[in-house]
């Protein structure tokens, strides 16, 4: 209790929770708030109390902890910290771990567990402004840690931002990194309409201080990231992109991860590429499902072992996504989440895709051949981060032996598909 006094007062979009070892507790605003969320009931919490107060307890288990972090991060778009002890002769709690929606950092393996396929990206962006007499230019750095792809972009836009608002749309940021409002009033009022964006997007707005945009060491850290020093043409001229790049370096702690060396791919980008679509356009097409719009009960919810796409399907049995998903595996339907957000403009790119349709619907035996062999393909993009932190367990190994010996299956039904068509 003593220790529980004495923390530092924490946000209200921040749940705390403290590891037990064989189950987590949750105290104060936080005990109350996810006992009526979660259990619909106020009876399982219970009041410490000592000579000063009463603090409000609930105890929970590694199973709905896993759950609850699923959906604070995922869906409520809450940020997530982890006390935990060192040594068990310890008295005092330390900060183990944290967890904001674009940085599920140690907390990566809770959120996507071996039965809840890694159906989005979690792509964090930044941005840095700068305001001249003569318009506005716009810096922006997008980090998807699960492809390692890293997105620059620098464009000029206007006072409503209505090309960032678009580009936000399309990458499907779920959290964005700026700078703190500084005292002039033209920034700062720039600050607030993108900070009003921010929220209309559901893009969770974290401060930075402004020497994290510092660029004194970027080409170093890219280095590693990228194992060359060679950098797409035109990025030395990308000065507001390259602030941006560096304070999400910085926050994602890229650097402190050795198996990130090497496997980054960097791409300057622009706005002509995709069809530009603000907000109001995506929600009145209904391109994405827009999340759960709320959490069932604890004896409604569905089995922690089932799909969360079954469990999601049920909210969002409208959106376009939903009606196009017959994605047989997790890369595939985020793949097809990236197509919907950034529609193409490239005539040769759209005949290409075209062209593959018309074969498959075509060939019906290679179709049908392809859909069964997708259906036990494993999450690449999920094995390969757990061989790179060497983490990876016997059943991931299994899951490559096993598509290994499939791969000839594959062939065959892409030769007889290509000759066919010929």
């Amino acid at each position: 209790l003593r220790f529980l006094r004495q923390m530092e007062p924490k946000a209200s979009d921040t749940i705390r929770f403290f590891d037990r070892t064989e189950y987590f507790c949750v105290y104060q605003d936080d005990a109350l708030s996810l006992a009526r969320q979660y259990y619909k009931s106020l009876e399982t919490v219970k009041y410490l109390e000592d000579a000063e107060s009463a603090i409000a307890s609930l105890c929970i288990s590694r199973a709905m902890f896993a759950h609850i972090v699923r959906d604070s991060l995922l869906h409520r778009k809450l940020r997530v910290e982890v006390y935990g002890k060192k040594e068990e002769r310890d008295r005092d709690f330390v900060l183990m771990k944290t967890a904001s929606p674009g940085k599920l950092g140690l907390l990566h393996d809770v959120v996507y567990s071996a039965a809840t396929p890694m159906d989005d990206s979690t792509v964090c962006m930044a941005l840095k402004l700068q305001t001249s007499t003569n318009g506005r230019m716009v810096g922006v750095c997008c980090v998807d840690p699960t492809a390692r792809r890293i997105s620059l972009y620098e464009f000029e836009d206007t006072d409503r931002f209505s090309h960032l608002e678009s580009l936000i749309v399309q990458v499907g940021a779920k959290e964005c990194l700026v700078e703190k409002a500084s005292k002039e009033s033209i920034v700062s009022t720039d600050m607030s309409a993108v900070r009003s964006i921010l929220e209309t997007c559901n893009v969770v707005c974290t401060d930075r201080k402004r020497t994290e945009f510092q660029t004194k060491d970027l080409n170093q850290d890219l280095n590693r990231l990228l194992g060359s020093s060679f950098f797409p043409t035109g990025f030395e001229t990308k000065l507001l992109a390259q602030q941006s790049l560096a304070v999400v370096i910085k926050y994602l702690e890229l650097l402190n991860d050795e198996s990130n060396f090497g496997q980054f791919k960097l791409e300057l980008l622009n706005l002509s590429s995709f069809m530009r679509m603000d907000g109001a356009a995506v929600q009145a097409l209904q391109l994405m499902p827009s999340g759960l719009s709320a959490t069932a009960p604890v004896s409604n919810l569905p089995s922690l072992s089932a799909s969360s796409t079954r469990r999601s399907n049920l909210y969002n049995s409208g959106s376009l996504f939903h009606l196009l998903n017959r994605c047989k595996t997790s890369v595939g339907t985020r793949k097809l989440r990236r197509w919907l957000q950034q529609p193409l403009l490239d005539i040769t790119e759209i005949n290409r895709r075209h062209d593959i349709v018309e074969i498959l619907i075509d060939d019906v035996f290679a179709r049908e051949s392809l859909q069964q062999l997708l259906k036990s393909t494993p999450d690449f993009d999920r094995i390969i981060r757990r061989l790179h932190r060497r983490s990876a367990k016997l059943h991931d190994c299994v899951l490559l032996y096993q598509f290994v010996l499939r791969i000839p299956m594959f062939v065959d039904a892409f030769e007889s598909s290509s000759s066919s068509s010929s």
